[in-house]
C-alpha cells in the first residue's frame, strides 16, 4: 500500500504532490529531509521499471533485423537477429552510446571487425558486416552460432579425454595457422573464446572467437597509445611471461594460451592459479608448472601429449612451438597415433612415475628479466603498475559479457608495438621435413572420406599424406565427396602443412539454388563459405 501511494505522488510530478494524508506514516514529510528521502525512493523506483530495449526490432543497415538480446555489459551488448532476404540468424554486437566517446573502446571495435573479416578459415568465427548505424551506434554483424563455450563445457565436466583435447587443440592452432600468417595475433585465447558447435557429426568443432584485442600489424602504427610498451593485454590465467612484463608480445604467446589450456582440459584446472590477478601473473613469471601427475596423480596423459603442452607453455617464447601450424602438425599426429583407451578420461590408481622428460622441458626462470634496479620489489611495482594502466580489464572485465554462459569476450590490456612476419618458418619434425628437397602435405576434411584431386589426378582420400618435391610452386587440390559441394585448396610447395577443409552439403534441390547460394556468398564475402551457416548458435 505504500508502494502504491508513493508511486501515485511521482505521477503528479512536482508542482503537484499528493496531500500529507495520502501519504505512508513511515515518511510522512514532517520536514524537508523526509520529503527528499521520499522523492529518492520513488524515483528510484520509476527506474527501476523494466524499459523496452531500444534496439529490438530495428532494423540495422537495411539488412538485420534485431529479435532479441543474447546478453548485454556496461560497455556493449549482442543480439541475435534476422537477415533480411537471407532468412538466416546472425549475431549483431554493438558498441553502446555511453561508452561510444572512448576512443581506445572505439579502435578496439574496429580491430575486432577489421581482424576477423580477414579470415576465413572454418575454424574462425565469420564476420558478415561492420558499420555505424544513423544514430552514429557502431556495429559487427556476425556468424550465430548454436554450442557451448570450452569454458562451459570445462565447468559442466572438469577435465576431457585426450582424444578430445587434442582434437580441440589441432582446430584452433589451425585457426590461429592462418590468422598468423596474416599477422594477426589474438592475445586473449581463453576457454570462453573458444566456441564448440556440431558441424556435420563432429560435435567439438571448434570456432575461435573475439578478436576484439587483436594485434595488426599495420594497426600498430594507427593505435597510438593503444600499444604502448608497458601496458598489456590478456586474461591473467592464459597471458604468457612476456604479456605479464615490458617484453615484446608476438604470435608465440598464442602458442603459450592454447598450452594452458590444453593443460586444464587434460587435468581440470590451469597450471598456475591464485587469489588474485597480480599473483597469477607474478607466477607466470617464476613457477615451474606441475608435472600432470602431481595436479592429478588420478588421471592417465600420454608422455609424449604432456611434453607438447609443456613445450607450449615454456617461459621462452624461443623454446615454445614457433609457429601454430608446427603445433596443429604435432597435435594431428598424436590425435592419429593415440591408443583406443584415451578416447575418455583415463582413470588410474596407485603410485604413478613421472615421465622424465617434464623435468627435461622446464622452463628458465630467467627467459623473462625483472627490472634491474630493485630486484623483486620493481617487478612488483612494475606489475602493479600494468595493472593500475590496464584498469579492471585485466582481470577479464571484457568489452562485452553475456548473460549466458556461452559468450564472454576479451579484457582490453595492451602489449607492446610488436608485429610478426607472415612467414612460416620451416617445419622441423619428420612428419614435416621428410627430407632434402621433400616436402609433406597432410589433408584432413570433415567429414572425412573426401576424395582430394591434384589436376586430374586422385592422389588420395582424406586423411592422408602425400610427400612432394619442394619447389617455389603453387598447386591447387580439389576436394570431392558424394553428397558435398567440391572444395579446393591452394599451397605453395616451399614448406610442410596441413590443408584442411569442412565440406558443405548439397541441398537436395541442387542446381536451382545456384543464384542465391552464389549471391550469399558475393554479398558476404570474397572467400568461399567454408562452413555450414545455417548451424546457429548464441554468440
Amino acid at each position: 500500500m505504500a508502494e502504491a501511494l508513493e508511486d501515485k505522488e511521482t505521477k503528479r510530478g512536482e508542482t503537484e504532490p499528493a496531500p500529507l494524508d495520502q501519504r505512508p506514516t513511515e515518511v510522512e514529510p514532517r520536514d524537508i529531509e523526509a520529503k527528499i528521502e521520499a522523492q529518492v525512493k520513488a524515483t528510484e523506483r520509476d527506474e527501476g521499471k523494466p524499459k523496452k530495449d531500444p534496439f529490438i526490432g530495428r532494423v540495422v543497415a537495411n539488412r538485420f533485423e534485431i529479435i532479441s538480446k543474447i546478453g548485454a555489459g556496461g560497455m556493449g551488448a549482442v543480439y541475435k537477429a534476422r537477415q533480411l532476404g537471407m532468412d538466416r540468424y546472425v549475431a549483431v554486437k554493438v558498441l553502446l552510446k555511453e561508452v561510444a566517446h572512448d576512443e581506445k573502446l572505439i579502435k578496439r571495435f574496429k580491430i575486432e571487425a577489421l581482424a576477423a573479416s580477414r579470415l576465413s578459415h572454418p575454424n574462425t568465427i565469420r564476420i558478415y558486416d561492420f558499420g555505424e548505424m544513423e544514430d552514429g551506434t557502431l556495429y559487427i554483424a556476425m556468424e550465430f552460432l548454436e554450442g557451448k563455450s570450452l569454458e562451459r563445457v570445462l565447468r559442466q565436466e572438469k577435465t576431457l579425454s585426450v582424444r578430445r583435447t587434442l582434437h580441440i587443440i589441432k582446430q584452433v592452432a589451425a585457426s590461429l595457422t592462418e590468422a598468423h600468417s596474416k599477422n594477426i595475433v589474438h592475445r586473449d585465447l581463453k576457454p570462453d573464446n573458444v566456441f564448440l558447435v556440431e558441424v556435420d557429426g563432429d560435435k567439438d568443432f571448434v570456432k575461435v572467437l573475439d578478436f576484439g584485442v587483436a594485434k595488426l600489424k599495420e594497426a600498430d602504427k594507427q593505435q597510438g597509445t593503444l600499444t604502448q610498451a608497458g601496458m598489456i593485454f590478456g586474461t591473467p590465467r592464459y597471458m604468457a611471461p612476456e604479456q605479464c612484463s615490458p617484453k615484446a608480445v608476438d604470435h608465440r604467446a598464442d602458442i603459450y594460451a592454447i598450452g594452458i589450456m590444453a593443460y586444464e582440459m587434460l587435468v581440470g584446472k590451469p597450471p598456475f592459479d591464485a587469489d588474485s590477478p597480480l599473483a597469477i601473473l607474478m607466477k607466470h613469471l617464476q613457477e615451474k608448472p606441475k608435472p600432470m601427475a602431481l595436479m592429478r596423480p588420478d588421471i592417465e596423459v600420454p608422455e609424449e601429449v604432456e611434453a607438447m603442452v609443456m613445450r607450449c607453455i615454456e617461459k621462452s617464447p624461443e623454446k615454445r612451438f614457433q609457429t601454430a601450424q608446427e603445433l596443429q602438425l604435432e597435435a594431428a599426429r598424436l590425435e592419429a597415433s593415440l591408443q583406443p583407451k584415451f578416447e575418455k578420461v583415463v582413470i588410474v590408481s596407485g603410485p604413478r612415475k613421472l615421465p622424465t622428460v617434464i623435468t627435461e622441458a622446464q622452463p628458465e626462470i630467467e627467459a623473462v628479466e625483472a627490472p634491474k634496479k630493485g630486484g623483486r620489489k620493481a617487478l612488483f611495482g612494475a606489475l602493479l603498475a600494468v595493472l593500475v594502466l590496464g584498469g579492471a580489464g585485466i582481470i577479464g572485465a571484457g568489452i562485452f559479457s553475456s548473460k549466458s554462459d556461452e559468450s564472454v569476450a576479451p579484457a582490453p590490456i595492451e602489449a607492446p608495438n610488436t608485429a610478426i612476419t607472415a612467414s612460416i618458418k620451416p617445419e622441423e619434425k619428420p612428419l614435416q621435413d621428410v627430407g632434402t628437397g621433400k616436402v609433406r602435405l597432410s589433408f584432413e576434411s570433415t567429414p572425412p572420406g573426401a576424395q582430394v584431386f591434384d589436376g586430374d589426378k586422385m592422389i588420395g582420400t582424406t586423411p592422408f599424406s602425400v610427400d612432394f618435391e619442394k619447389q617455389n610452386l603453387s598447386k591447387t587440390f580439389v576436394f570431392k565427396m558424394d553428397g558435398y559441394k567440391e572444395d579446393s585448396l591452394t599451397w605453395l610447395l616451399d614448406q610442410s602443412g596441413v590443408l584442411r577443409v569442412a565440406l558443405q552439403k548439397v541441398v537436395k534441390t541442387a542446381k536451382p539454388k545456384a543464384g542465391g547460394e552464389k549471391k550469399e556468398n558475393v554479398v558476404e564475402s570474397s572467400e568461399p563459405q567454408k562452413v555450414h551457416d545455417l548451424k546457429k548458435v548464441p554468440f
